[in-house]
């Protein structure tokens, strides 16, 4: 690695990148004096930086709510189907058998 003496190219998605508290700070510097090439940052860039971070709380609450609602979908899904016994639990493990 090279010290940047005239350009610096960073390529990276910002939704990932703006989660860590430096990261953001950086892009909003490259926004707010002109050197932003791409779509807008989903943020404000005026907003100050909190370096404590917890940008990424409201995107691991949704995804820990979409993975909840996805496993309660599932259950339902499993629980309602039939197995080759007759039973209605098609998760439970049993022994083999072999036909004599």
């Amino acid at each position: 690695m090279t010290r940047a003496k005239s350009l610096l190219i960073v390529i990276g998605d910002p939704n990932v990148l703006g989660l860590d508290p430096l990261w953001r700070e950086f892009l909003n510097y490259i926004y707010t004096n002109g050197g932003w090439v791409g779509p807008d940052i989903p943020w404000d860039p005026e907003e100050p930086v909190n370096l404590a971070g917890g940008y990424d709380r409201l995107v691991r609450d949704k995804a820990t709510f979409d993975m909840e609602e996805f496993i309660q979908r599932l259950d339902g899904l499993t629980t309602s189907a039939t197995d080759d016994f007759g039973g209605m639990d098609t998760n439970i493990d049993r022994p083999w058998v072999t036909e004599e």
